[in-house]
């Protein structure tokens, strides 16, 4: 792809940019209230199975950039709303989710929907909206949870296109140890963040648990990138992201940090919460 024309765009002006648009489309008013949110999820059970119609894998390599170019629409920046009160009405960009599906099934993290699948956990006046971006600018509303699993740290979650045809990204497979593996996410304050690595191994805590499967890799994302995806080299979706663990030399007052490890959650995970249609 060389010789293509270079993109150069401000993504610091992204949530000032979405909240513009949720005012214009009198979507503060129209959306699905994470209270609202909360009330319906409360009849979702974990671990539903959810029938899905996915997109195959793709079986020719692609390049870097065209992994990019193609996959950054179906990306989604999961945002919140939040009312003026203190501080004047703002949008903030919190985490990432993927689409699966043109009719709008998505996955993201069950720590990102925590706040309205926990029972425990009392939503406040700033819990207003919850919703996703795309790297258009188009909006969307999140309209119900569809199934989630504490453990996988997964969520399965439904937005109205609004009559959009979807980007849907293709579901490959588990990778094994030493494999590439790309990065395309929302790290905090870089959203649409590419890296590159490989997978560094594969574990589990039990192995009687297969929701408690995870890998770590070398390709990089921080904050902000829950939810986000991770690809193989032909672009299909095989892992989510989960968490970082920080590793300093000295534990105990968190000093001289020597490497973070990037722990993801594999495609295997999210497929035993689909059903493929």
């Amino acid at each position: 792809m060389s010789g293509q024309n270079v993109t150069y765009r401000n993504f610091d002006s992204f949530e000032k940019e979405t909240l513009r648009t949720l005012k214009e489309s009198g979507a503060t008013s129209t959306f699905n209230s994470m209270h609202n949110l909360k009330r319906q999820t409360l009849q979702t059970k974990a671990n539903s199975i959810v029938p899905v119609t996915l997109k195959a894998a793709n079986k020719k390599t692609i390049s870097g950039e065209k992994l990019v170019a193609e996959r950054s629409e179906g990306i989604f920046v999961v945002s919140r709303y939040a009312p003026k009160m203190v501080r004047d009405e703002q949008v903030v960009a919190g985490a990432s989710a993927v689409v699966l599906s043109e009719d709008g099934i998505c996955v993201s993290n069950y720590h990102v929907f925590e706040p309205v699948i926990d029972t425990t956990r009392v939503l406040t006046p700033l819990d207003s909206i919850f919703f996703v971006a795309a790297k258009s600018g188009k909006i969307y509303p999140i309209t119900e949870v569809l199934s989630y699993n504490a453990t996988s740290d997964l969520a399965i979650f439904k937005i109205d296109p609004k009559g959009d045809k979807l980007t849907v990204t293709p579901v490959g497979q588990d990778l094994p140890a030493g494999a590439n593996i790309h990065a395309l996410t929302h790290v905090y304050g870089h959203l649409f963040y590419y890296s590159k690595g490989v997978v560094a191994r594969n574990l589990c805590t039990s192995e009687l648990n297969a929701d408690t499967n995870r890998s770590d890799i070398t390709a990089d994302y921080c904050k902000g990138s829950s939810g986000g995806p991770l690809f193989d080299d032909c672009g299909n979706l095989v892992g989510i992201v989960s968490t970082t663990q920080s590793i300093y030399y000295n534990e105990q007052s968190q000093t001289d940090l020597q490497m973070v490890v990037k722990t993801i959650i594999p495609i295997s995970s999210v497929l035993r919460l689909l059903k493929q249609q």
